[in-house]
Parts: structure tokens; sequence; C-alpha cells
């Protein structure tokens, strides 16, 4: 990770992906990717991706049947 200011890092690791995630300051987060997409949400949106992320790689998310709904966080 790589601080660019005090409400921008980019993230890399090692390889070509290396997105950037920017404070908007007004209660949400851009992250921008290597084409310069966006997507913008809530902080409270962003805190839930380290857990999303965590059942993702999981194996367990074959388990699941498609539209369930998950609590995270």
């Amino acid at each position: 990770m790589k601080i660019l200011n005090n409400h921008t890092v980019k993230l890399c690791c090692g390889g070509n992906g290396c997105p950037i995630v920017e404070d908007l300051k007004n209660g949400y987060i851009k992250i921008t990717d290597d084409y310069g997409s966006s997507v913008t949400v809530k902080k409270e949106e962003a805190d839930l991706l380290p857990g999303a992320l965590s059942y993702i790689k999981s194996n367990e998310s074959t388990a699941q049947k498609p539209g369930e709904e998950l609590i995270l966080g």
C-alpha cells in the first residue's frame, strides 16, 4: 500500500493491479481500478468488504444457495 495523500491510498500487490482508494470526505469511498472505472460506496458499505472477501475466498461459498442473504460484520 502506498499513501498518495491524507485521503488517498494505492493498493498494490506486486502486479499491474493497483486500485486507488479515496475518501471523498462526504461519507463515501471511491475505488478506481487501473482502467479508470470506479465505484463509489458509503463508508459503512466499504467496512463490509473484508468480510465479503473472506467469505468469497472460503470454500463455504458453495454451500450457500443463490440469493440467500448473509449477515456480515
